[in-house]
């Protein structure tokens, strides 16, 4: 059994289209991590993470792939981290710099 087989059984579901995909978060936050988590556990083929923003006490009880000890950290990176645990097939890029610096070729 695979571990997407659940969504393959949704009529129409093409799971070799999400391996082959894609997807950019722009933001790491709290709506971006759980978009991020939720790519990562459907098996898109590449994420990208773009975030400048380091990791603050603040962020810790709306963003569930952050921890005490990653204060001060990359969002993008301590993402990354986590969400290669939670899904090792993809392809996961970290860019901790603003999306209106990031090459063409990431997007």
């Amino acid at each position: 059994m695979s571990r997407y087989d659940r969504q393959m059984r949704i009529e129409g579901w093409d799971q070799e289209k999400v391996r082959k995909a894609t997807v950019l978060v722009a933001g790491v936050g709290a709506l971006g991590s759980f978009i991020a988590t939720n790519m990562t556990l459907s098996g898109v083929g590449q994420l990208i993470l773009v975030d400048m923003d380091t990791i603050e006490t603040s962020n810790l009880n709306r963003q569930l792939l952050f921890r005490k000890r990653d204060v001060r950290k990359y969002k993008s990176e301590v993402a990354a981290r986590r969400l290669r645990r939670l899904n090792p097939d993809i392809d996961i890029v970290s860019l901790p710099e603003k999306l209106e610096t990031i090459k063409r070729k990431h997007y």
